[in-house]
């Protein structure tokens, strides 16, 4: 028996969804889709993360050329006391920056005097306005570390930005050091080497670079985590310099 032209038309009108089958084929589709375009997609964001870190030590690089055409030549210390003994209320290289990193105004608002204190629990004398300061150029936008995390030990309960970048003091010899005035030593603020370029209460100039400027680092990114954990070394947060005023070599034996 011939089928009627308004047969298969009401056989069409009654077939009007998927079937279960037709739709798990194509939630499997989609799935293999997805599982095929989520590492791309996770590749592409770690690359664009990579590129502004890499964005970040440039800027960086250029505050530091820019600070040390004004200092005639010279760069900033990697620590510094602003009095003597121990513990101290100094500072470090990248808060002396922050005028060459778009920060102006936050940095003519500080004090680099005896009197203050750029201790995150002890901010002072105009260094208050660090509290919960963000400067994006010093965060790596890889971190996992929340920006103003107070790790177990630490005393950065200002709290103050936890930044991801460290400054360059040089190669660790054989702790003490085999030669008293340059390699490793502790000067009263933990471990330190001299053979660098930002070195505790030290100033270097671009001359003092005698393995040429292309060939040295000056700062690294630091990822703060070890087993997962933070022992980022920024314990009284990243805007705080050395514990105490003595450099390596100094002729208290240090």
């Amino acid at each position: 028996m011939p089928f009627s032209r308004s047969a298969v038309s009401a056989r069409a009108a009654d077939r009007t969804g998927f079937t279960l089958v037709e739709l798990l084929v194509v939630i499997a589709i989609i799935g293999v889709l997805i599982g095929l375009l989520l590492p791309a997609v996770q590749a592409a964001r770690e690359s664009a993360r990579r590129s502004s870190c890499s964005n970040n030590l440039k800027q960086m690089g250029l505050a530091f050329h820019n600070y040390a055409n004004s200092k005639n030549e010279a760069l900033p210390m990697g620590n510094e006391s602003f009095n003597p003994g121990w513990p101290n209320n100094g500072t470090n290289w990248r808060t002396r920056l922050l005028a060459y990193m778009e920060e102006s105004a936050v940095y003519d608002q500080l004090s680099f005097t005896s009197a203050a204190s750029f201790r995150s629990n002890a901010l002072s004398g105009g260094n208050e306005v660090l509290r919960n300061l963000l400067v994006s150029g010093y965060r790596c936008p890889s971190t996992t570390i929340p920006a103003f995390d107070n790790p177990g030990g630490s005393n950065n309960s200002g709290p103050v930005m936890m930044i991801n970048y460290v400054g360059n003091q040089g190669a660790a010899r054989n702790v003490p050091g085999s030669d008293p005035n340059k390699g490793t030593s502790d000067c009263g603020h933990g471990w330190s080497c001299n053979n660098g370029v930002l070195t505790p209460n030290q100033t270097w100039k671009f001359k003092d670079v005698t393995d040429g400027l292309s060939q040295t680092a000056l700062v690294f990114e630091q990822s703060g985590l070890t087993g997962g954990q933070n022992r980022t070394s920024n314990y009284f947060g990243g805007w705080f310099g050395p514990r105490h005023d003595r450099y390596i070599g100094h002729p208290s034996g240090c």
